[in-house]
């Protein structure tokens, strides 16, 4: 785990190639890719998260398999995962054998997700028996390949994707990220979809948090403020929630929309805690 103000601080050129590696070598060869979970809040949206073992990257489902392979034959430091693994059951979704597990590695995989392991710090994990120089380290421990669809959106939309920002190393600039309504987008629809009742509890918690992070830190000025009508909103918040889906609109909106002002000893902070869909 790698603490990481980036709100204040903007990565290195150092930070941003060791982190974003994996993602570099995606994009060489050519196979479209989107940087997402702890990631994409951090290096993007300057949301002061901190920065988790694992590497979350997005691929088209029909390169899944050519995404796997070249991250295998280009970065041999990492080993694939057996899908079967202690691993693979923890946050990811509901299995025949266990219903799911209140610990785990990967609360953004799906049961298509390709898993990667960093050999050397595995190695040094179990030899020390602590995690603590691990999560030190710039280098992610874990990657995971997910098919983009999985999380409602594409990566090869350049439209609803942005790249770091300047100076971009330049082995990182054809890396992206969402967008700050892409990011939006992609947490309401993954939420609200039919299938949601295969995921697991910790994934929902994971994606809501996400929404906490966003709608804190991103529109921290406004936080505190009280909104009747989408008209009264400002403009930075209005022109996010004009650019979702129309499914998504109303939740947005009721994120931020209060019939009272907030008072003093409310407890009730942010209004996305009681949003309807």
């Amino acid at each position: 785990m790698w603490r990481k103000n980036l709100k204040s601080s903007p990565p290195s050129a150092k930070e941003s190639t060791s982190r974003l590696l994996a993602a570099a070598v995606l994009t060489q060869a050519e196979i479209p890719c989107v940087v997402w979970g702890e990631e994409a809040l951090a290096w993007i949206h300057r949301v002061p998260t901190l920065i988790f073992y694992t590497l979350h990257l997005l691929v088209p489902e029909s390169q899944l398999e050519k995404a796997s392979q070249t991250l295998a034959s280009l970065l041999p430091e990492y080993a694939s995962m057996d899908p079967r693994s202690d691993y693979a059951d923890g946050w990811i979704v509901i299995s025949e054998k266990k219903k799911f597990q209140e610990q785990g590695r990967f609360p953004h995989a799906s049961p298509l997700s390709r898993r990667f392991i960093h050999i050397a710090l595995d190695a040094e994990k179990k030899a020390n028996q602590t995690q603590n120089s691990v999560r030190q380290t710039l280098i992610p421990e874990f990657i995971t390949l997910t098919p983009d669809s999985f999380f409602h959106l594409s990566a090869t939309d350049t439209t609803s994707l942005v790249s770091l920002p300047e100076p971009i190393p330049p082995s990182l600039e054809d890396v992206r990220f969402p967008t700050l309504s892409t990011m939006y987008d992609a947490l309401f629809s993954t939420i609200n979809a039919p299938e949601r009742s295969q995921y697991s509890f910790g994934l929902g918690m994971q994606l809501e948090q996400y929404l906490a992070y966003l709608h804190l830190y991103c529109f921290s000025e406004y936080v505190r403020e009280w909104y009747k009508e989408v008209e009264d909103l400002p403009e930075p918040i209005r022109e996010v929630g004009l650019a979702l889906r129309p499914e998504n609109k109303p939740r947005f909106w009721a994120m931020w929309l209060r019939d009272e002002p907030y008072s003093d000893d409310s407890d009730d902070d942010c209004n996305w805690r009681n949003a309807e869909d």
